[in-house]
């Protein structure tokens, strides 16, 4: 069962907590893309939908990848000493 838990524990620290904070400096970047794509074609309907439609993108991957990252910690608090 340790080598189990030591798996569990290598795993999620080595391999998807650097993985998880990845996606979320991409959707940061993504996030400051749509902002400045909002502001730089201000003027036009189709670059504010075009800035919007990044920025809603961004933050539902912010919201989803919240949800993993909750549901990883919660698995590993619940199977993990």
């Amino acid at each position: 069962m340790e080598t189990v838990n030591q798996f569990l524990t290598n795993l999620a620290g080595v391999i998807l907590n650097p993985l998880i904070r990845l996606m979320f400096a991409a959707a940061v970047v993504y996030f400051l893309w749509g902002v400045f794509v909002f502001v730089k074609d201000s003027e036009s309907d189709g670059g504010r939908q075009k800035g919007l439609q990044h920025i809603r993108w961004s933050i539902f991957g912010f919201v989803i990848m919240m949800g993993v990252y909750g549901i990883l910690e919660l698995a590993k608090r619940s199977f993990l000493p």
